[in-house]
């Protein structure tokens, strides 16, 4: 239900405990009689009741409602106990002042009680923003121990973590771990700056290939490993590693400098070659020193070293 709906509830209620409790405590008070006496006790439980609820569903509208109500009737039953001399509805004096001290109380606990709540509400709100917060924060923790900051790629933390996921439930898989021909001579040539360019280039290039199908990392400088999951023939190893090649082979144009650059690649399976994660690195940089010794620009298995 909406404020709207509730606010009109409440207004109902109001006006209908404010018509019980007036008739109430007229019929007991000032318009007394003696035909009325034997139900005079109801009445006054129903007015105090009537009371009771317009506080506790209007709460501050209730409460100012419900003091005017008893203010009008003490008033009434003073002036007619003292010009009228009618001693016999005395008790509705001390009913409207008990009445009233009733209501202040009931209206004290109520208002205390939603200034508890909207203190415990405000300390919810904060509990949230400070989870959010630190969910963030961890979030960036997260990226700042996962994520190469050059690149933007995985690093070799999260990537070892990967194989070694996959090796806890045994599912096949195969690292070709990339590592960029004479890459040294460029970053000497033409200075860091030009050099970083060119693996953030190669490494967006290297990403933009995995995409979501396998998973990429930078590992160290300039050496880049992707994760093939699933039991892989040489064949559609060699098949990937070749569009890889073709992809990356693509010329660069950094800063004006038109640069080619090549890689030499390493292939390593598990379970075959290794059954240990760190291990299977090893392996697969093994795979590609071999593949430089070849001749650079082409995949190695480490099963042929």
């Amino acid at each position: 239900m909406n404020t709207k709906e509730n606010n009109q509830k409440n207004l109902v209620i109001l006006i209908v405990c404010t018509i019980v409790s007036a008739i109430g405590f007229l019929m007991t008070g000032p318009f007394f009689t003696d035909s009325i006496r034997p139900l005079a006790g109801l009445l006054a439980q129903t007015s105090i009741l009537a009371i009771v609820i317009m506080v506790i569903t209007n709460k501050k509208r209730g409460f100012y409602t419900a003091l005017g109500i008893t203010a009008i009737l003490f008033l009434m039953v003073l002036c007619m106990i003292i010009f009228a001399h009618n001693m016999a509805i005395f008790a509705n004096l001390i009913i409207a002042v008990v009445t009233s001290i009733l209501v202040c109380i009931l209206y004290n606990y109520l208002k205390k009680n939603d200034d508890l709540h909207q203190e415990l509400n405000q300390q919810y709100e904060q509990l949230m923003d400070t989870n959010r917060e630190l969910e963030r924060k961890d979030t960036m923790l997260r990226e700042l121990a996962y994520k190469d900051q050059l690149t933007g790629l995985y690093n070799k933390a999260y990537f070892s973590e990967q194989m070694d996921e996959a090796i806890r439930q045994n599912v096949p898989f195969t690292v070709i771990y990339a590592d960029m021909d004479n890459f040294k001579v460029v970053d000497d040539t033409f200075g860091p700056e030009v050099g970083d360019s060119v693996l953030v280039a190669y490494a967006q290039r290297f990403s933009a290939y995995c995409g979501k199908r396998y998973i990429c990392a930078r590992t160290s400088g300039d050496d880049f490993a992707m994760l093939l999951t699933g039991q892989q023939n040489q064949a559609e190893i060699l098949n990937v590693v070749e569009q890889l090649r073709r992809t990356l082979g693509e010329p660069l144009n950094i800063q004006g400098q038109v640069l080619s650059i090549t890689s030499s690649y390493g292939i390593a399976s598990y379970p075959q070659d290794s059954r240990n994660a760190a291990n299977l690195l090893n392996c697969s940089v093994m795979a590609v020193y071999r593949a430089k010794a070849n001749g650079k620009d082409r995949p190695c298995f480490f099963s042929q070293t």
